[in-house]
């Protein structure tokens, strides 16, 4: 078991999770670009894509988010790169452990000629206690308490009216695309 746990520590440093609601950021009211124009809103990805981004990003067998939805916000030259509701999971022989988290990064974004550029990021995360679950009995165990989640970074993305394909990379630099629907 110990083991394990320090295998998901290490894999938590560049795990997803969360827990906080979509908000608009700030306002900021510069002229925008077409580009920029579509982008405005709230922006969601369902569970499923989101847990196929997991499984890119994190290839480890069992790891998922059953529970939660992941955001971005776009508002003037703001935008918020966010989860609400997030439950990290990884299933194991004999149970599983799990953990609520909190995950929010915000900052400024241009995008011009159909690419997407994120500056001045701030970020916020929190992993809240551990629980285990082996053969029927709950135990609170130790785990890494923050994560770090940057968002695609600059790149291509497609904007229509209501789907955005945002491209992004794995670790070992094969792109992926991440798929959000407008929330009305």
């Amino acid at each position: 078991m110990k083991s394990a746990l320090v295998y998901l520590n290490v894999l938590l440093i560049f795990a997803l999770a969360s827990c906080s609601l979509p908000g608009t950021p700030a306002e900021d009211s510069p002229a925008l670009s077409d580009d920029a124009a579509c982008l405005q809103g709230v922006w969601e990805m369902s569970n499923a894509d989101l847990n196929a981004m997991l499984s890119i990003l994190i290839p480890v067998p069992g790891m998922r988010i059953p529970v939660g939805t992941f955001y971005m916000t776009f508002s003037g030259t703001q935008f918020a790169y966010q989860s609400d509701g997030y439950t990290l999971r990884i299933d194991l022989a004999d149970g599983y452990m799990e953990a609520d988290a909190l995950f929010l990064t915000s900052g400024t974004f241009s995008a011009q000629a159909g690419n997407l550029t994120f500056s001045d990021l701030i970020y916020d995360q929190e992993i809240s206690t551990w629980r285990a679950v082996i053969n029927g009995v709950t135990a609170d165990v130790p785990g890494t308490t923050t994560i770090s989640i940057p968002p695609p970074g600059s790149g291509p993305y497609v904007c229509s009216g209501s789907t955005l394909t945002i491209e992004s990379m794995n670790s070992a630099g094969a792109p992926f695309d991440m798929v959000f629907s407008r929330l009305p």
